[in-house]
């Protein structure tokens, strides 16, 4: 006799018999691990599981539920591998063997995930973080401190801005005094290509080097035409620091070349919530508040097109490291892919409208494009919209960023590997599946192992 704690409604049966799982009416799972003394108990808190499967070797147990969340537990451990995967509808099936996972949502979609390893890379040693950022090529990860300073010039680890490497969470250099002390606070971070760093602070502008943090030309520190209590909200550069773009916390907007100031003239200069500047400085892209997206000449200030996206602000933008692409966020309408030259809609990405966008990011080959948002990190690819890497944040209020070459992201101070799902129709991922892992859908839906044995 097993003794359960509510009425059972379904029953799964490791391969080798020795362990199971009973769903109860509650929705929660108990798994029992057969040993010498009989049958012990692990709990599984999640809310009405439609489907739990074992793993081909036993060795864990996936869940699917009602709250759009996969699980996959340890049954050595009773722990969780990893963090739960969201899905934009209720689970109804899911599959697993070893690192991959089948699920089948309510939406239609079969997806076949890679799970991350449970372990991360590396922890940097740095207080309260405010931004992160991964370099180009994904060689450093650069990291400040959340007040730039708050023990004189740097905090209590000896550092307000560090270059980390993510291998070993070893700092590499560390910004000096003077740069923190003239930054005051940290307001927006980005590689400018591969050997140069733009820092803003509220009311500066510092150009560093990606080697090793030394500046490498005067800091821009006067604001153009502002009131005492402006300061900056937001700086965009071209990869060669020969132009930048400036939004202040007053919603006007500047375009830098190095000598010169060149508002645009021909737009209100009220109301931008969000700037980029094309990889060669030739194209700057601007939002306002009520949702229109423009596209000026870097050098002149001309206007080369214009298109409403939505009733609401633009939230971001960002060129594709080619420049041919726009990558836009707004709400409700989410993240769209538009012609750098047209502003014409390329693609649209599938993204949840309550999540609040907070970056958006290329792979470094324009293949793929990311946000971060105050839930997740997500990926598409650019070219068909698919969306190929999903995680859930593990603290939404620390910042994030996610290498271009999609293998790992930063979470805060922590360096994390991926997990990395795969969408298509139901025969693409069948063929997929039969392949690589051994598992086999069924007309009506349902996933199998296929046995292998001889």
């Amino acid at each position: 006799m097993i003794p359960c704690q509510d009425r059972v409604t379904d029953i799964f049966v490791s391969a080798d018999e020795t362990r199971l799982a009973a769903v109860l009416a509650t929705g929660q799972v108990q798994l029992f691990v057969v040993d010498e003394q009989g049958f012990s108990l692990l709990n599984h808190n999640g809310k009405a599981v439609n489907s739990a499967v074992f793993s081909a070797d036993g060795r864990f147990l996936t869940t699917g539920c009602d709250d759009r969340l996969l699980r996959v537990w340890e049954c050595d451990t009773g722990s969780l591998r990893g963090l739960p995967l969201l899905h934009p509808d209720r689970i109804l099936s899911v599959a697993a063997n070893g690192d991959e996972v089948l699920s089948v949502c309510e939406d239609g979609q079969f997806r076949r995930w890679q799970l991350a390893k449970p372990a991360s890379h590396a922890v940097m040693k740095i207080s309260t973080p405010s931004h992160a950022l991964v370099s180009p090529g994904g060689r450093y990860v650069l990291l400040a401190a959340k007040n730039g300073r708050t023990n004189g010039a740097t905090d209590s680890t000896g550092m307000g801005m560090g270059l980390f490497d993510p291998e070993s969470g070893v700092a590499v250099h560390s910004a000096d005094a003077a740069t923190l002390s003239s930054l005051g606070r940290v307001v927006s971070m980005q590689f400018a290509g591969e050997n140069n760093i733009v820092v803003a602070g509220v009311r500066s502008v510092h150009f560093l080097s990606a080697q090793n943090l030394a500046q490498v030309k005067p800091p821009l520190t006067n604001l153009p035409n502002s009131a005492p209590d402006t300061v900056i909200a937001d700086v965009a550069t071209s990869d060669d620091l020969t132009a930048l773009a400036m939004r202040l916390s007053d919603g006007k907007a500047y375009i830098f070349s190095w000598g010169k100031s060149l508002p645009i003239r021909k737009w209100p200069l009220e109301g931008v919530t969000s700037i980029a500047i094309s990889p060669d400085g030739t194209t700057v892209s601007a939002g306002n508040d009520q949702g229109e997206v423009h596209l000026i000449d870097a050098l002149s200030g001309r206007f080369i097109a214009s298109q409403s996206r939505s009733d609401s602000a633009i939230d971001h933008l960002e060129f594709s490291p080619s420049g041919t692409q726009l990558a836009v966020t707004t709400f409700p309408a989410g993240l769209q892919l538009l012609n750098a030259q047209t502003l014409a809609v390329e693609l649209v990405c599938d993204h949840p409208p309550e999540e609040e966008v907070q970056s958006i990011d290329f792979q470094r080959d324009g293949s793929s494009v990311s946000i971060v948002s105050n839930i997740a990190i997500r990926s598409w690819d650019a070219n068909t919209g698919l969306q190929t890497m999903f995680r859930v944040r593990s603290d939404t209020k620390i910042p994030a960023d996610i290498s271009p070459d999609g293998q790992f992201l930063v979470d805060g101070n922590i360096v994390k590997t991926t997990q990395l799902t795969a969408e298509g129709t139901a025969e693409e991922i069948r063929i997929a599946l039969e392949r690589s892992s051994g598992i086999r859908l069924t007309e009506d839906g349902a996933a199998q192992f296929i046995d292998t044995t001889d």
